[in-house]
């Protein structure tokens, strides 16, 4: 087993801070779509992880938060960057050349589940209970209805292309489920020197990237590519790092895995208000089973219904 640091139960606080990482990692489908069309994969990510942690260097300078020495400590960040925000990413876009983007998402949905068995072979304070289990499950039904049940048609079959397609799509969800709990060894640093060097570990990758196959100084970038960019550098980046570091470090790897279930459904909502596209009446309802299995898996729901003697007094 893997020593990591001790965590603690969820509280509200933590549930909240849970719904706003949602928030914002699901509005990185927008601001991609508003880049996409100026921006190469590979300049986006290095936009966003090099200015997001230009942006917490800074804070963390104001601040007066000292940054860790210990180099074991550094080595993490690396490793957190690459399996977290470099790999899931190129994988992503290897899946998204051959696999219909309904059935990717199914794939990513995975994560979650390789969350908890990854973190249940690897630690003793994140185990696969029953209950979790049947959390998953139910929000991977919501997934799979969200994007119709048509699109597992295809899961397992089809051409070498499309089958390394599928591949790559649950090598992304393994990589970010590996990647957090990789970032559980973090704890004890203050947080945002934490997240700025969560960013660097993956502009370490993605800045090379970006020069060597992008030429990005050639790039001529629309106001609304601007816009996208902003929106993922200082609000998909910058400030979700600092929730994700003080998540993955105090409650858990596991925990943060569940914005992976609401994310594409925020995402649909988000095209509708901002883009014109299709919102169906069903991405509500998916949304409201998705949060059942979450309550399911993580709330202490016996204790909610367990009677308590007259008086208030507790058994």
């Amino acid at each position: 087993m893997i020593a990591l640091p001790g965590l603690r139960r969820a509280g509200r606080t933590d549930y909240l801070l849970l719904a706003l990482l949602s928030l914002q990692w699901s509005t990185a489908y927008l601001f991609i779509d508003l880049a996409a069309d100026d921006v190469p994969p590979a300049t986006i990510s290095a936009v966003r992880n090099l200015g997001g942690a230009i942006a917490l260097l800074t804070l963390a300078r104001l601040l007066g938060e000292r940054f860790p020495r210990d180099w074991r400590l550094l080595a993490v960040f690396p490793v957190t960057g690459f399996l977290g925000s470099f790999l899931p990413f190129v994988l992503l876009g290897r899946a998204a050349q051959s696999v219909d983007s309904g059935l990717v998402a199914i794939l990513v949905g995975f994560m979650p589940l390789a969350a908890f068995i990854a973190a249940h072979l690897l630690t003793e304070d994140e185990k696969l209970t029953g209950r979790r289990l049947l959390g998953i499950m139910v929000g991977m039904a919501g997934i799979v209805w969200l994007v119709g049940p048509q699109a597992l048609e295809s899961l397992g079959v089809g051409s070498e292309a499309q089958m390394i397609g599928q591949f790559a799509a649950l090598g992304a969800a393994l990589s970010w489920a590996v990647g957090n709990l990789v970032a559980r060894r973090i704890s004890g640093v203050p947080l945002v020197p934490a997240a700025a060097c969560v960013l660097l570990g993956g502009s370490l990758y993605a800045v090379p990237a970006s020069l060597v196959f992008d030429a990005p100084w050639t790039l001529q970038l629309s106001d609304t590519a601007i816009l996208g960019l902003v929106g993922l550098t200082f609000w998909t980046s910058a400030s979700a790092s600092i929730v994700f570091v003080r998540l993955v470090t105090t409650i858990g790897a596991t925990f943060v895995a569940w914005s992976n279930f609401v994310n594409p459904v925020l995402g649909v909502i988000w095209g509708a208000l901002f883009l014109g596209e299709a919102l169906p009446l069903r991405a509500f309802l998916v949304l409201g089973l998705i949060l059942l299995g979450i309550a399911v898996a993580q709330l202490p729901l016996a204790a909610i219904f367990r009677r308590r003697p007259p008086g208030g007094a507790k058994p």
